[in-house]
């Protein structure tokens, strides 16, 4: 029997969030999880066909999240990113939240706001 659960590729340099978020989502997707942005890169290369959403942030080592996402959407240009950053003042998010298929969460972020906002880009 095949897994029919969509898959969730996460990147955060934060071990505990990354640990969060996995074992938050766990339950309703298959993870994969990413310590930084090239392993982020790496693994959407190998797993392209069945990633259904990323959750990545923005200020990571090796490759930065904005990086990552504008490698995702050279072949990808409507899979659904949800960005979380603490570092939203740093970063021009602005470019990025003109794509109807981005959102981005300040760290901190409530559990709750994070799920809503992915359960929302996964039905556009």
């Amino acid at each position: 029997m095949t897994d029919s659960r969509k898959t969730l590729l996460i990147a955060d340099d934060e071990e505990l969030i990354r640990d969060l978020l996995s074992d938050i989502f766990s339950e309703q997707y298959n993870i994969i999880a990413c310590k930084d942005g090239a392993e982020a890169i790496k693994s959407f290369d190998e797993h392209r066909s069945t990633i259904s959403a990323v959750i990545t942030d923005l200020v990571m080592p090796k490759v930065s999240g904005d990086k990552v996402i504008q490698h995702i959407r050279e072949h990808s240009p409507s899979l659904p990113i949800l960005i979380i950053t603490g570092y939203e003042r740093d970063i021009n998010t602005m470019t990025l939240q003109q794509d109807a298929n981005v959102q981005v969460l300040q760290k901190p972020f409530r559990i709750d706001k994070l799920q809503s906002l992915l359960n929302d880009l996964l039905k556009r």
